[in-house]
């Protein structure tokens, strides 16, 4: 399962999800507004933007453009 950080209003984090979705991985979402606890870590791991994108293993595949690429979607 991957795992996909968001935040509210962000085009790019619904095109992520909707990709996800549309290519049959699952995946759990934390968003930034909700899940607070979250922010701290994407502040500490020195990311400033969303989406946060992590494959199943945990590896981190990067935002939107680079799940794109890693999926060779392109």
């Amino acid at each position: 399962m991957y795992t996909v950080i968001t935040a509210n209003g962000c085009t790019f984090c619904q095109k992520a999800k909707a990709t996800l979705s549309t290519t049959g991985i699952a995946f759990q979402e934390f968003n930034l507004s909700k899940d607070k606890w979250v922010t701290t870590l994407v502040k500490q791991a020195g990311h400033k933007t969303v989406p946060q994108i992590f494959d199943s293993d945990g590896a981190y595949v990067g935002g939107y453009v680079q799940l794109i690429d890693y999926l060779s979607l392109t």
